[in-house]
């Protein structure tokens, strides 16, 4: 263990050790493209065949642009989710990163982070895209639609660097990732998509109050995460 890491402040080093953790994922995916590609490919296949099975005549209400949005999410972060623990199930990385001083806390944090920015890019691309196949006014409340993105994307990652992390091991992992993932979402989904199409219908009281339970559910998983990804992961 490096000795100065006693003279740093606890609250440095951790940022510090999720900041090293954030970083060696970026630069893996800069070289090897493995989760990014594939996440974008399959955005973008869901978002057309959405608008082909349910709006062919190129006309959606806000229900079913803000459904799209979110279902499309939703799915490409389940590959996302699954290939950056599955690339770190092959290489044996984590358990070297379970094998270094940073706190497990740490470990998730930057997990979390990485997956966030994976997911944040797939969305830069949904987003316009509907906005140029059905003329959904997304942009018109840009910054509650930032707010609702974000603080369900970090809804999805925190969920998601748990459960990637515990099942990395487990046989069928995709699918249980799926089946274990799913329901836990389901409220990130739900209030994303309502508070979505709340601002397409200029509803904004609405939209604010899926922000507000979107911000509460986000604090009740962070904290949990930073709370027992220790105790899911000491077997890994």
């Amino acid at each position: 263990m490096d000795p100065r890491r006693d003279t740093v402040p606890a609250a440095v080093t951790f940022l510090r050790d999720a900041g090293l953790v954030f970083r060696k994922d970026l630069l893996v995916e800069a070289r090897g493209k493995e989760v990014l590609a594939p996440m974008l490919f399959f955005s973008v296949i869901v978002v057309f065949v959405f608008s082909f099975g349910f709006a062919g005549d190129g006309a959606a209400g806000a229900d079913l642009v803000s459904g799209m949005l979110w279902v499309g999410l939703l799915l490409a972060s389940t590959i996302g989710i699954g290939r950056t623990f599955e690339r770190e199930r092959e290489g044996e990385t984590f358990r070297a990163l379970l094998l270094t001083p940073a706190s497990r806390a740490a470990v998730f944090v930057g997990k979390l982070m990485s997956i966030l920015v994976f997911i944040a890019l797939a969305e830069a691309v949904v987003v316009p895209l509907l906005v140029v196949l059905f003329g959904a006014p997304l942009f018109e409340h840009p910054f509650r639609l930032l707010a609702l993105l974000a603080l369900g994307t970090v809804g999805l990652c925190a969920i998601g660097a748990l459960l990637g992390a515990t099942l990395m091991r487990t046989r069928g992992r995709d699918v249980m990732l799926a089946i274990a993932l799913y329901p836990l979402v389901v409220p990130v989904v739900l209030a994303g998509s309502r508070g979505t199409a709340a601002l397409l219908d200029h509803d904004l009281a609405g939209a604010d109050l899926w922000l507000r339970f979107l911000l509460a559910f986000d604090a009740v998983f962070v904290v949990l995460g930073l709370w027992i990804f220790e105790p899911l992961v000491s077997e890994a």
